[in-house]
């Protein structure tokens, strides 16, 4: 863990020793470094403790969870025989700061999602996809299968659901 990068004790929070002092102070190699996410990246760029998210503006990125949005956080989508992936990153602008709304979606935000696509781990993007096209091939299945799905018979928190055969009525 030793290294070249030195944190302070508001990074840590662990006294670290007056600045400079030949003790206290952590070191860290690059490799060891937990980064931030790029949208957090971007929010502490803007971040002013003095003002609420309506005067600094914010950045959102919904990750895929199991909680039900208004609107999909991120979806596939095959326009023209060609995979799309589909995220929603919401912006807060700021309030009357016409200037630094601008520089938020002209210069920050482009200048993030290209950095997001050279990071992005395309082995798995493209194992996300073979899941999706086997996910819609079972789905095929079924609508054109003899079997149905019921609700289970009692309520509770989770759906969940029972397979049984189809009846001729």
């Amino acid at each position: 863990m030793n290294g070249d990068v030195k944190a302070s004790n508001l990074q840590t929070g662990v006294y670290s020793g007056p600045v400079g002092s030949p003790y206290g102070q952590h070191r860290f190699s690059r490799d060891c470094l937990v980064r931030e996410e790029n949208i957090e990246a971007l929010n502490t760029s803007i971040y002013n403790r003095s003002h609420s998210d309506k005067e600094n503006g914010a950045f959102y990125y919904f990750l895929p969870t199991n909680v039900v949005l208004q609107r999909n956080a991120s979806f596939t989508q095959v326009i023209a025989d060609t995979w799309y992936l589909c995220l929603m990153i919401t912006v807060q602008l700021p309030f009357k700061n016409n200037d630094k709304a601008m520089r938020m979606l002209c210069k920050m935000l482009p200048k993030e999602v290209e950095e997001l696509i050279a990071e992005w781990d395309h082995s798995r993007l493209h194992a996300a996809f073979e899941l999706v096209h086997k996910q819609n091939k079972i789905r095929e299945w079924l609508n054109s299968s003899d079997v149905i799905f019921w609700p289970h018979e009692r309520p509770c928190r989770q759906s969940r659901l029972q397979l049984f055969p189809r009846v001729a009525r």
